[in-house]
């Protein structure tokens, strides 16, 4: 056949002819979903926001029901779920400057330390 290719005058070389492979999961960029997650994750834990860790946790349980099957790249998905997580639990459990949330370290107003000792 290469013979009869070369007298039609055929330009194509089927020796430099590649098959096609699918590019790696390492090759191709995170999801948006799962950077969303990671960036709202990390800031949780700067910030000490509650609600940003809470919305870290849901939109990266979102990128992981979206992502497919065969292109999930593992160590991106449990980067995204640590920062998640760790946002709640420096956010829940660990103690706050001062030793107090910031609601409760805020002294009583005089009028009702005043009223609290004339009633004893």
């Amino acid at each position: 056949m290469a013979s009869k290719a070369a007298t039609l005058g055929d330009p194509r070389r089927p020796q430099e002819v590649k098959k096609y492979t699918k590019a790696s999961a390492a090759d191709e960029p995170p999801s948006t979903l799962s950077m969303i997650g990671l960036m709202l994750g990390v800031g949780s834990m700067m910030l000490r926001m509650k609600l940003l860790a809470w919305i870290a946790l849901f939109v990266s349980m979102a990128a992981i029901a979206n992502s497919p099957v065969d292109s999930t790249d593992y160590k991106q998905v449990m980067m995204t779920l640590t920062f998640a997580a760790m946002g709640l639990v420096n956010n829940y459990f660990v103690p706050h400057p001062g030793g107090q949330p910031p609601a409760a370290a805020a002294p009583p107003p005089p009028a009702a330390v005043a009223a609290a000792a004339a009633a004893d």
